[in-house]
């Protein structure tokens, strides 16, 4: 997981995939949602509007759970419906 995260470009895609909120289309905190990420935390996560929260909670991640791999990632984006970054992140190359 620390590979995707030190690739700025690929951090910043996540970013813009996952940062808005959109009527029919998931985004972090629902990826929060399925990584266990407690609801307090998300709530604090998306106060700061300053940052990403998408980036505030792959923070969180490695701090909490450095074990977290890109395919448990993976898996939590196909529990929300989020193909697109799914294969964003196959092809960037930085599922290893």
């Amino acid at each position: 997981m620390q590979e995707l995260l030190e690739n700025r470009s690929m951090l910043e895609e996540l970013c813009r995939c996952l940062d808005k909120e959109m009527k029919f289309l998931r985004n972090w905190s629902h990826l929060a949602d399925k990584l266990g990420v407690p609801p307090d935390v998300v709530k604090r996560l998306e106060y700061y509007t300053d940052y990403s929260p998408t980036i505030r909670m792959f923070d969180y991640l490695q701090i909490t759970r450095p074990e977290f791999t890109i395919g448990q990632l993976q898996q939590a984006l196909q529990k929300i419906y989020r193909t697109d970054i799914i294969d964003l992140i196959k092809n960037s190359g930085e599922n290893k």
